[in-house]
């Protein structure tokens, strides 16, 4: 006969039977049956085992500290995807007018009036068109609006035409062709003020740089526009006092005299103008 554990509860009852019945374990039928109970028992009581070993694993679980999970990563998002640019499809091309050489006002600078317009002190503006070939030549030159004086109007198509550079007009396929460029100029009447004059002015300058009693001494001629005749000694103790050998300022009385000369060549003048090595 299998040991049995008399642990479990239904061991103690089944021992306490045995012990009671002495003459029934010797019966063969009677001992096979006890055999059955005996193994029910002790599957019921490994089936206990088993629920208790899973308990205490379990209440152990209970007591483990596990660590904080990490902290989350924050991706920063995906540049914008760069979509290719699409151009607009191109349209018919067009024609040009012809485009003038390095500025049209550069054709006027310093161009001087004839004597005629400068004793009408002509001025005003000029609205002239050029006739351009395929080339790119100045063939014509025209007036479409006046500056009310015939001759400033003839003055400015002649010195536009001495020096008038083009690219040419092109139509839309890209060719060459005749066309027109019109333009306006503004011409100022410029009179020259400076002319043959003197003055002489005189002044107390201080040794702490104050300038007293200033006046004018002598005046010849016509003094230009833009003389300071009102202040005549501005900024003549610019540079400070003036001061000795020892460097020590003084009191000072200073006079200088303006004097301007104009008068024609004694004879006519020839420029040479030497040509450059090559």
């Amino acid at each position: 006969m299998r040991a049995l554990n008399r642990g479990h509860p239904l061991g103690f009852a089944l021992v306490g039977a045995l012990l009671a019945s002495p003459l029934a374990a010797q019966d063969d039928r009677e001992a096979q049956a006890l055999e059955v109970v005996v193994e029910a028992v002790e599957a019921a009581m490994a089936e206990d085992r088993a629920k208790q070993n899973a308990e205490e694993a379990v209440e152990g679980t209970r007591d483990v500290q596990l660590p904080p999970p990490p902290p989350a990563i924050q991706l920063s998002p995906p540049p914008p995807a760069i979509l290719p640019m699409s151009l607009p499809p191109e349209g018919p091309r067009k024609s040009t007018n012809p485009k003038p050489i390095g500025g049209q006002y550069n054709w006027f600078r310093g161009a001087v009036l004839p004597a005629d317009l400068y004793l009408q002190e002509a001025q005003g503006a000029v609205r002239y068109e050029i006739a351009v070939d395929a080339d790119g030549k100045a063939t014509s030159c025209s007036v479409a609006e006046s500056s009310g004086f015939p001759g400033l109007d003839d003055f400015t198509c002649t010195t536009a035409m001495k020096v008038a550079e083009f690219e040419p007009a092109l139509d839309a396929e890209g060719n060459a062709i005749a066309g027109t460029f019109t333009d306006r100029h503004y011409w100022r009447y410029r009179k020259q003020e400076l002319d043959s004059f003197s003055v002489t002015v005189s002044a107390i300058v201080r040794s702490d740089g104050t300038v007293l009693n200033c006046r004018v001494l002598n005046e010849e001629g016509a003094l230009p526009k833009n003389f300071p005749g009102d202040k005549p000694c501005a900024g003549m103790a610019a540079g400070g006092p003036w001061r000795d050998a020892n460097g020590e300022p003084k009191d000072r009385v200073v006079t200088f005299t303006l004097a301007v000369e104009s008068e024609a060549p004694p004879e006519p003048l020839v420029i040479k103008r030497e040509t450059p090595a090559d």
